[in-house]
């Protein structure tokens, strides 16, 4: 597909002519302006535009920051629920605001903002899930400077369908079942092999890793992040053992927090054990 775009004075489409060819078939759209652009939220210079900041009276509090905060929430949309970590957001001196969940979704959802409430953003939904009629509101809670997210609820329909987003702020939690291939052992002569496992970690500095497929060792502990990506485990007890202590490592990918590999190994009950798996 080729065209071409005229803007006119940088305020309004003044032509476009664009043209493609399938197979046997060619088509072609052709559009001439007459006039100024208004109300669209994606040509900011637009001196009518309603969401221009440069606008006299125009309802904006102009913000510009962008910001990835852990934390905790929830995502439900098409009958589905994930568990959300991380959340993207980015604010632009025009009036959109846009949020990013990565390791859950591909899209992006778009919202226009006004004036702040204090601290409080609310929004107004207008893109997202690759929908065509995308609708909702939302409120995003700022720090003082108006540069980080502490707390965001989006709700609304995109094509009829409902969705309702919730993420607070705070330490990494994750709750993630993976699949790939690993091995468990406790004492000698007792190797298995592990092909899926479900990985948590609290918010209180807890977790828990168990193979749910080619092993049931069950090892619990606690966990500290020495550096972006990489948690260090404590191994604290080991379900149907008596005495466990041990160490371990957990890798996480620097831009989702999915989970990528861990390792476990120390002694139960006098005897060594081993878990290592790495997600395919």
């Amino acid at each position: 597909m080729t065209g071409q775009i005229d803007v006119g004075n940088g305020t309004y489409v003044r032509r476009i002519n664009v043209a493609s060819a399938e197979g046997n078939f060619r088509w072609n759209i052709s559009f001439v302006g007459t006039r100024e652009s208004t109300g669209n939220p994606t040509n900011p210079t637009n001196p009518t535009n309603p969401t221009n900041p440069n606008l006299p009276g125009a309802p904006i509090d102009v913000l510009r920051f962008t910001d990835a905060p852990r934390g905790n929430g929830d995502w439900q949309y098409l009958g589905s629920r994930a568990s959300l970590n991380r959340v993207t957001v980015d604010a632009q001196r025009d009036g959109r605001i846009s949020f990013e969940f990565p390791g859950i979704s591909r899209f992006k959802i778009v919202a226009r903002y006004s004036r702040l409430r204090g601290d409080t953003l609310p929004v107004e939904i207008y893109e997202g899930f690759g929908a065509r009629d995308v609708r909702g509101t939302g409120v995003v809670s700022l720090t003082r400077d108006h540069t980080k997210v502490l707390r965001l609820t989006l709700n609304g329909t995109a094509d009829g369908q409902r969705f309702n987003i919730s993420f607070i702020q705070g330490r990494l939690a994750i709750n993630q079942n993976v699949q790939g291939s690993g091995t468990a052992e406790v004492g000698r002569n007792n190797r298995q092999r592990v092909y899926a496992a479900q990985v948590i970690l609290d918010q209180q500095g807890l977790f828990t890793i168990r193979g749910t497929d080619g092993s049931n060792l069950h090892v619990n502990g606690t966990w500290t992040e020495d550096r972006a990506g990489v948690i260090t485990l404590s191994v604290t007890d080991i379900r149907g053992r008596r005495v466990s202590y041990g160490r371990g490592t957990l890798n996480l990918d620097t831009r989702t927090d999915q989970v990528r590999s861990f390792s476990l190994s120390g002694t139960t009950d006098g005897e060594s054990f081993f878990f290592d798996f790495t997600v395919r």
